[in-house]
Parts: C-alpha cells; structure tokens; sequence
C-alpha cells in the first residue's frame, strides 16, 4: 500500500489545475492481467498509455505521489478511462483498486468502477461501488467481478462525483488491477481410465478432461496415452485452461492385481503318433485347458504336433497362460514282400521288409529279426511284422505266403484224370489226361476270365507268357465232364 501524500499534494495544488486537452483515443489495449499502479509518469498530470479522462481539472494524477484522483471543485461528474483491455466471454474477473479521501468531509457521493465500449460514459454497466459518502482517510480497497458476453476490448471507467466544493479536496486512487482469479474459474482436470480393473500387464489408456492443455508427470503433453503398470501406480496430470490460466492438478491411484503364475509339465514333449502323453499343470488358479478340460492333468493323444495351452484364474479374476507343444512322430510306413509271389511247399524263398530302421518277425512257425529273411514255408503262412525307426515309433504289417503243393507230372504219366505239365510253368502248360479235344479257360486268383481256348487236345499247348506271375485256376470242360486245376505261372 502506498502512503498517502496528502501534505506534498497541497504544495502542487496549483500545478494540478493546469488545464490540458483531453487524450483522444488510441489503439494501445492490454490483457489480463493488467496492472497500472501510476508509477513512470514523467510529468504533473500525465496520463498512463492511452488512459483518457473526462476533465483535466477535476481528473488528476501526481507523477510524485504515483497516484491519481478527483478534484472537489468545481462540482461534477469525472471520469477516468483505462486504456482497451481484451476480455473473453466465459472468463469470471476481478477489478479492483485502493481508495482514500484526504478528509472525512461528505463531499464525494460516489466512487464506482464501470465496464465500458469505448472511453465514453455511454452504456457503462457497474462493476463496483463504494458506499456513499464515500469517506477513507487510509486506503480502503473497492472490489467486483464480472463477466463479458462476448470477447472483445473492453474499458473501464473510473467515476467520482463531487457534492460540495469544500472540504475533503480529493479522492485519491492507486492500485488498479484486472485479474483472472482462479477461485472463480476452476479447472475441473481429471483422469478418465479405460478401465478401474487393471491385472498385471495390462495396457490401459489415461484420459484427461476438464481442461485446455495437460502435462503429466510421466512428462508427456498430450491429452490421452496409453501404459503399462507394472504394480501399484499413481499417475498426475495438471490440466490449464489456456483462456485463464488456471491450472488444477488431478490424480489417480491404479491397483494392479497379480495374475497366476501358470505352468504345464510332462515326462516329454515328443510321441508317436497314436500314443498317449500327459500333460501336468501347475499354478495357484482354477484351470482351463484348450481341450477345454478343468482339471490339473490331462492326457492327449494327438495325430500331429500340436500346442496345448493352460488358461488359469485367480481370486483377482486375472488370467494368465501356459502352453506346451506335443511334437507328434508319424508312424514308420512299412512294406513287407516276398521273393516269389507264389511258392512251392518246401521251397526257400526270402521275405523283406522297408521304411524302417529295425524289423522283428513272426508267424506260427518263425520269429526273426532283421530287414530280410530267408524261410522255407510248407503252408499258407501270414506274417507279423513290427518296425521301428530312428525316432522309436513302432508300425506293424501283415505279410501273407500263398504256398502251392506244386504236384508236377511227367509227360508220359496217365492217371485216367486231366493233370498239367509243367506245373510251375513259365511259358506254356500241356494238358495229360484228355483223349478227345476239350475247351479251357483260366481264371485269374479274383476269379477274373484271362485266357480261353477252345478244341485243345493233349497234343497241343496252351500258351501263358502272357499271364503275370501268379496262381491260377484252369478249367476244363469236356462232353459232361469238368475239371478244375490249378497252376503256377512263374
């Protein structure tokens, strides 16, 4: 507060009613806030950049006492005009000066702060006003706030009004101020998260309202943003209204509850196919595996490699999943044949296996190892063979030996009955044991018609280079007689 100089201002009385035009309006305006407390006048009767005054005679200002105010004589109405300020709409101001009367005569009637257009007393609306008579030997502060409808450059006018010539000789003012107070224009900043429920890992987004710019304190400036927590976090965000600014700071303290900590097991994690493998889970939660079974344990038996996943939830409702992938080895694809395709009884032939890296053998009669083997069958023989590759998965095959008696005859043999010479054949049979021309047909091991010839005697052949390895069945039908034979085509 600035002391009062009422002494000093009696000795300039004089230079105070020097008569001076009025300041015509200029294009100076200034924002809020704004200060003018009169200091840097340079001059008795000066006027602040494009301030502007009613009367030079009842409106003054003292460059020594840095102060401005009313002259009681002559009575009048004097006003005082700020330069143009530029006020927005939606902003809550505070104007406010200090006040003193340099007695406690009851000459002043009033002494008001007004909004203006212009620096004119045209249209002025009342922002503040002291209390009439206005009476202050020590400062006394005059207040109010108030809005604009519309932004734009406003003026505030300064009015005093004197009743009497007499007396208290001025009403002095200092001090003027325009500010935003923040009481009046809160900032209602807060914090808006994509979620309240957050378990460890998860991303949430944080999203600041109520304000115009925001700063964080993780240092970024953007409204919104996405994190991680990774526990218990409290996150800060000052919010500023850029038309005020005012600023306010909000919080918000986030939970983050644990997730189970998952895990599967198992003796391996590699089979053949068609085995069984079992799959153990662990972890403090109920569980869920992707077969979609409850339990701790499972057993699988997938045809291909395959990935299993365990999905546990803890009391928190968080989640959180384990996996393991079961490599699955196909089955070996085994062949097993036979160095003849039709055999005699008692004849050596040799069995062979593939697509294996080890073999074992086994029948009514033989066990064996090994990728070949030789053997002497007198009977119809089937095979097991069991193969193993170089993963140890095991296949097993079937391998069926057709044995022929093989009864062969000599060509001069007659036994009253049709026989076949030579039997094996390779590229012909003759027929022993037919005395008139008979007709014949061979029929293959499906029972498929393959050769037929008609009026063959035992003289004549019967050509079969053309048949294919094999057992075959010969018939012969001859006047009311049939026979059917069998032969080997080697």
């Amino acid at each position: 507060m600035k002391i009062f100089y009422r002494y000093f201002l009696l000795l300039v009385i004089a230079a105070l009613f020097v008569v001076k035009p009025a300041k015509a309006q200029c294009t100076f305006t200034a924002s809020v806030p704004y200060y003018q407390n009169f200091t840097g006048l340079s001059s008795t009767n000066p006027l602040p950049t494009c301030w502007a005054r009613s009367s030079t005679v009842t409106c003054v200002t003292n460059s020594f006492a840095t102060n401005a105010g009313f002259y009681t004589s002559p009575t009048a109405t004097s006003y005082f005009y700020t330069n143009g300020i530029v006020l927005n709409a939606g902003v809550v101001y505070s104007v406010s000066l200090f006040y003193s009367t340099s007695s406690n005569s009851l000459n002043w009637s009033d002494f008001s702060l007004h909004l203006a257009t212009s620096q004119t007393s045209v249209g002025l609306t009342q922002l503040a006003s002291a209390s009439a008579p206005v009476i202050s030997i020590n400062y006394s502060q005059l207040s109010g706030t108030f809005t604009v409808a519309s932004t734009g450059i406003y003026y505030v006018a300064i009015r005093g009004i004197s009743s009497a010539a007499c007396c208290s000789n001025y009403l002095l003012f200092d001090d003027f101020s325009i500010t935003i107070p923040c009481n009046l224009n809160p900032v209602n900043t807060a914090i808006a998260p994509s979620t309240t429920f957050v378990c460890l890992g998860d991303t949430i987004a944080l999203n600041a309202t109520g304000a115009t710019t925001f700063s964080w304190s993780t240092g970024l400036t953007v409204p919104s943003y996405t994190t991680v927590p990774n526990g218990n976090t409290n996150y800060f965000v000052t919010g500023t209204n850029t038309l005020t600014g005012c600023a306010t700071t909000a919080s918000l303290s986030l939970v983050v509850n644990p997730r189970p900590v998952m895990s599967v097991f198992s003796s391996t994690n590699a089979i053949c196919e068609g085995n069984t493998l079992t799959l153990n889970g662990y972890g403090n939660a109920q569980y869920i595996w992707s077969t979609g079974s409850n339990n701790n344990n499972i057993s699988v038996s997938p045809s291909i490699t395959t990935i299993y996943y365990l999905t546990g939830f803890n009391n928190f409702a968080c989640t959180s999943t384990a996996s393991m992938q079961v490599v699955v080895y196909p089955k070996p694809i085994v062949t097993a044949v036979s160095s003849k395709s039709v055999s005699c009884s008692g004849e050596q032939i040799t069995l062979s296996a593939t697509g294996a890296k080890s073999y074992s053998w086994s029948s009514t009669v033989v066990s064996a190892v090994g990728a070949t083997i030789p053997v002497i069958p007198t009977a119809n023989t089937v095979f097991t063979i069991t193969a193993t590759d170089s993963m140890g998965c095991n296949n097993s095959t079937l391998l069926y030996l057709s044995i022929n008696p093989c009864l062969g005859i000599d060509a001069n043999q007659d036994l009253g009955v049709p026989r076949i010479y030579p039997n094996p054949a390779n590229a012909q049979i003759s027929l022993k044991g037919v005395t008139a021309n008979v007709n014949v047909e061979v029929f293959d091991a499906l029972g498929k018609l393959v050769l037929s010839e008609k009026s063959l005697n035992y003289q004549n052949s019967l050509l079969i280079q053309q048949l294919s390895r094999g057992i075959y069945v010969l018939k012969i039908s001859e006047a009311d007689k049939t026979y059917t034979l069998r032969f080997v085509k080697e």
